[in-house]
């Protein structure tokens, strides 16, 4: 990367991984990126027509939000599950569902659009 600093043209080399271009007090530099930020997983699983089915999430604690949707025929069917858990609004319609509270190692889901045998789901964990 060229960039111009007081006396001109500079060449800022290649990064170290793991590190995220920063802004230093007059110029551009390679650092490690900050603690904290959103952690993210994802995955897929496939519907067992369960009744609070535990999803492993791996996210080490208890999500702030998990999407999930299912994917391929019925895609239109999905829901948002809220960290104060207990609670899944679906968007497919205006029906929403409890189940258990997410723990630090799973977030769960009902048969209700979220668990029909045959279907193929994908969620996203978000920790904040």
């Amino acid at each position: 990367m060229i960039y111009r600093d007081a006396t001109g043209a500079a060449r800022l080399g290649k990064g170290t991984e793991g590190h995220v271009l920063t802004m230093g007090a007059n110029d551009p530099a390679w650092a490690a990126a900050a603690s904290g930020g959103v952690q993210m997983t994802t995955g897929t699983y496939s519907g067992a027509n369960g009744s609070n089915r535990a999803i492993a999430h791996g996210l080490g604690a208890i999500p702030d939000l998990v999407i999930a949707n299912a994917y391929g025929a019925n895609e239109a069917y999905g829901a948002i599950i809220v960290k104060e858990g207990k609670h899944a609004q679906f968007w497919s319609s205006s029906t929403s569902s409890t189940t258990s509270a997410q723990t630090t190692t799973n977030f769960y889901v009902n048969q209700w659009y979220l668990d029909t045998s045959g279907t193929t789901y994908r969620w996203w964990a978000f920790k904040t």
